[in-house]
């Protein structure tokens, strides 16, 4: 499959309502599998996008071994509290250039409403699985947990704490 069929693929699913989990992890499967392809070329594609690469994955594994730029992203789970919180600003930003620089449509970053349901879908897709960081590069291993959202609320980020 090459580069022009992943993003048709990525732009169908973007131009109907985003309603449910499945489109949610679709669509990130093909975005994940689109800079895997761009890596290849450009080893630079890891760090423009590690925020939407650590979020692709996310859906797709429960567990994450390579680690290179997590450090980066997450927050030191080591703190006084042991808890804190991931933000999704950096994945909006990160999405919204993705979808710029590929022609496709940005309606779900640009549109509140979109945003908020997105927001609501990933959280239900990462809240069914904990994900486990593995301890390489240098990073002990932790666990990183979505919190359940109440009615009327929505999600703000993801509690991060180390393994035990």
């Amino acid at each position: 499959m090459g580069k022009n069929e992943i993003l048709e693929k990525i732009k169908k699913e973007l131009d109907t309502e985003i309603s449910s989990e499945c489109q949610v992890v679709y669509i990130l499967s093909r975005i994940r599998k689109y800079l895997e392809i761009l890596n290849e070329n450009d080893k630079k594609i890891d760090r423009k996008y590690k925020y939407l690469k650590f979020f692709c994955d996310w859906a797709l594994h429960s567990k994450i071994n390579r680690t290179k730029h997590i450090k980066e992203i997450l927050p030191n789970p080591n703190t006084p509290r042991r808890k804190t919180f991931v933000f999704f600003k950096k994945l909006r930003c990160e999405l919204g250039s993705f979808l710029s620089e590929t022609g496709l449509p940005r309606q779900i970053v640009k549109d509140e409403k979109k945003w908020q349901t997105l927001l609501i879908l990933l959280n239900g897709i990462y809240a069914d699985t904990p994900l486990i960081v593995g301890s390489q590069d240098g990073l002990d291993e932790i666990v990183i947990i979505a919190p359940e959202i109440k009615n009327g609320s929505y999600v703000l980020g993801f509690y991060v704490r180390t393994h035990d």
